[in-house]
């Protein structure tokens, strides 16, 4: 059971009696207009420092525009948790003897009399006169406290002019104001104490190229911060940065926690550095602002995990580093490199954002328009030892030429562990698919084979768990996977197709569960389940027609029909230069997904690559007036992965839990509807085309009958549905065949 706290009870000590899986909620920002680069800080009241530990801490950032109107460019953003350190610091502050206004000029001249300028006017022929306004000048005389002020001067600016006209408005003279007495600045030194801050990074997205999009439009992202958990306790400064010239975006920051145990509990987390640093100048090379840490053990924790966080930004010059060049960072211990990765992102053109107005389809340096930026990890723990190791990261080597911007934003921890919580426990993450997730939107919806994101919590490898999944309150199935998945790891499972997506009440909601890891019950009850709304797949007639008009490189294109099973049962992959190819689709009834392939990365229709021409991509009716059944457009990156039905409708129709039997199936001039129990109330048996047209209807009032027998009007053989609704919103459908008659 998952209960909601308000901010004003999160202070209460209700926590001790919530329970594992419970879930806080505590909100720093909200709608916080990001109009300008700099830093958008709030106060968040977090659980108190004696509440947790927590099973998981998950971070919501919601990007949005404002009511001026999102930005239309593709800016950093990045969420800091500001960490009071206990160290103190100083610096130097000069404090002025003089002030005049906000200003602390070298010397101040001040006339007691008011001073004045004047100007012939030619209209009235005569001089007139403008006085100066009034001079305050603020002293700081006492040494002891040089910011107090100790006096206030009142009287006229000095050391002006006025000119002198004679009668007929020529200059004859220029006079100007002696002072009364003159101030000559001087500065007392003091050092202002401060706590020293750490801003640790707890989250970082690239904002889309969003100038076209409504001012309701907003995204939200997740970050998984359980690792920074021990700093989020109590009043909590969290900053929110945006390094965009230009106005703007909104953002809203809230921050969830759920009840339990961590499989790994955070013994120390130590910041190695973080900032923008320059690539590219062998004679100040990046390693050098990539800060070493020396690592002592820490004790009882027994394992230590290095995560980076890297972006890189700048191009032009030589292999458009570093936003448009691939290159790898190096994780050392002890001068020796011991892990790597290429710091790039190839799935651009998958952007679930899309389309949008700049080039969101080019593969970039760990990053994407529109996208959240991923952490790297890497254990460490089988590389240390002794009692001193020196961890460090360094980049692959090169050398920048014309380009004078050309960086990466970094920032890099080290974290010690305590040994496992679980030994056994294994959970559902995610539901990728069958999902609303608008994160998810480019794979969704389905009506074959689901998919699903699982984790391994505890201290022993996972070889073995059973799924079982469905749509709730209807048919389930059960999937045993096999793999070995150390502890947090994680791994995608695409599950069997779904046999039935119906259910008994009407809910498009389906679920997913572990209920067996490694061959037994797990640890851990309440993470073994995730649910997932979803819509249904729009249903196609069993003939149609698939339009594509090509543009100047049709080379690159190619598109498939695949079953349930995954088996393709028609393609192309040759098409003309700049033409319309009209290709017709005949199919039996079932479930198909369609994938158009663009191998450049960049749709048929892109803006940025106008000599590669336009193209477009349509479905047909393949029966007059020949609709647009879908139409995808043509900027749509990497490509189109679109499922579909065919002879029936995945709905949301209501499958009644009592059985029922449809014969025979192919029928011939009448088909036999057999139920299990006795039906009593007014129903009524629908029987629809492949194109979803009612060809007819019966109205029956039951009253005990376990079956009812409907006569085929003359209909001609194919494919149809009979959908059934009867009293308490029962729905159902069952497809049949009419075979040719003799």
């Amino acid at each position: 059971m998952k209960k909601v706290y308000s901010l004003f009870l999160l202070f209460i000590p209700l926590f001790g009696w919530a329970g594992p899986g419970d879930t806080l909620h505590v909100q720093s920002h909200q709608d916080v207009h990001m109009s300008w680069y700099g830093n958008y800080d709030r106060w968040g009241q977090f659980p108190a420092a004696g509440q947790g530990p927590f099973y998981k801490v998950l971070m919501d950032y919601t990007l949005g525009c404002p009511s001026s109107g999102c930005s239309e460019w593709d800016y950093t953003t990045q969420i800091f948790l500001r960490r009071p350190t206990g160290i103190m610091d100083s610096n130097q502050v000069q404090n002025p003897y003089v002030k005049v206004g906000n200003t602390s000029p070298d010397s101040v001249g001040i006339s007691w009399t008011p001073t004045f300028s004047t100007a012939w006017n030619s209209g009235t022929q005569s001089v007139d006169t403008t006085f100066n306004a009034p001079l305050q000048a603020i002293l700081f005389q006492n040494p002891q406290q040089p910011a107090q002020a100790t006096d206030t001067l009142n009287g006229w600016a000095a050391w002006g002019s006025y000119l002198v006209f004679d009668s007929l408005g020529a200059v004859i003279d220029t006079l100007y104001w002696s002072a009364d007495t003159v101030i000559y600045q001087s500065y007392i030194t003091t050092y202002s104490v401060f706590e020293v801050i750490e801003n640790i990074e707890i989250g970082r997205l690239i904002t889309p190229y969003a100038g076209t999009y409504p001012n309701t439009w907003k995204w939200t992202y997740r970050f998984d911060v359980t690792d920074f958990q021990h700093f989020l306790k109590d009043s909590v400064e969290i900053r929110a940065f945006y390094s965009g010239y230009q106005d703007g975006f909104t953002v809203s920051l809230t921050f969830h926690f759920v009840e339990g145990e961590p499989p790994l509990k955070v013994a120390r987390l130590q910041k190695m550095f973080g900032g923008s640093f320059p690539y590219g100048n062998p004679n100040d090379p990046i390693g050098n602002y990539m800060s070493p840490l020396m690592h002592q053990p820490y004790p009882g924790a027994t394992r230590t995990d290095a995560l980076l966080y890297i972006t890189g930004h700048g191009f032009g010059g030589n292999e458009n580093c570093a936003e448009f060049c691939s290159k790898n960072y190096y994780l050392k211990v002890n001068s020796q490199s011991q892990a790597s990765a290429a710091v790039w992102n190839n799935t651009c053109g998958w952007n679930p954002i899309f389309p949008q107005g700049g080039t969101w389809v080019y593969d970039r340096a760990n990053w994407c328009p529109g996208s959240s930026v991923p952490w790297f990890r890497h254990t460490v723990t089988p590389y240390l030892v002794g009692q001193n190791n020196l961890i460090s990261f360094d980049m692959q080597a090169f050398t920048n030429v014309n380009n004078n911007y050309c960086s990466y934003i970094t920032e890099g921890h080290l974290i010690d562990y305590l040994p496992p919580t679980y030994q056994n426990d294994a959970s559902v993450e995610e539901i990728l698919a069958p999902s609303s997730n608008p994160n998810h939107s480019r794979f969704n919806p389905i009506c074959g084979s689901p998919k699903i994101r699982i984790r391994n919590n505890g201290g022993t490898a996972l070889t073995s768990a059973k799924i079982e999944y469905g749509v709730s309150g209807g048919n389930s199935q059960v999937f045993n996977w096999t793999g070995n998945l150390p502890l947090l790891a994680e791994a995608e499972i695409n599950l069997p197709p779904l046999n039935s997506w119906f259910n008994s009440f009407g809910a498009n909601t389906f679920f997913a569960r572990i209920t067996e890891a490694n061959g037994q019950a797990d640890e851990l009850g309440f993470n073994n389940e995730q649910m997932s709304s979803f819509q249904a797949v729009t249903q196609l007639p069993d003939s149609f027609f698939i339009f594509f008009k090509t543009n100047m490189v049709p080379n690159e294109n190619t598109w498939s029909i695949e079953d349930a099973n995954g088996q393709v049962v028609r393609s192309r992959s040759s098409f003309p230069i700049n033409t319309l190819s009209r290709d017709t689709i005949r199919l039996s009834p079932g479930c198909y997904r369609m994938r158009f392939n663009d191998s450049g990365g960049d749709g048929i229709a892109f803006w940025a690559n106008q000599p590669a021409g336009t193209g477009s991509l349509r479905i047909m009716g393949a029966v007059s007036p020949y609709s647009t059944l879908k139409n995808f457009g043509g900027d749509f990156g990497n490509g189109v992965d679109f499922q579909f039905t065919v002879g029936y409708q995945m709905s949301t129709g209501i499958l009644s839990e009592q059985s029922w039997k449809l014969y025979p199936n192919p029928a011939n001039d009448r088909i036999s509807v057999e139920f299990q129990a006795e039906l009593q109330g007014f129903y009524v048996f629908r029987i629809v085309d492949l194109l979803g047209r009612t060809v007819q209807q019966e109205q029956r009032n039951l009253n005990g009958e376990q079956s009812t027998n409907i006569a085929l009007w003359n209909l001609p053989s194919g494919s149809y549905v009979l959908i059934s609704t009867g009293p308490g919103g029962f729905k159902r459908s069952d497809r049949f065949m009419i075979g040719a008659r003799p």
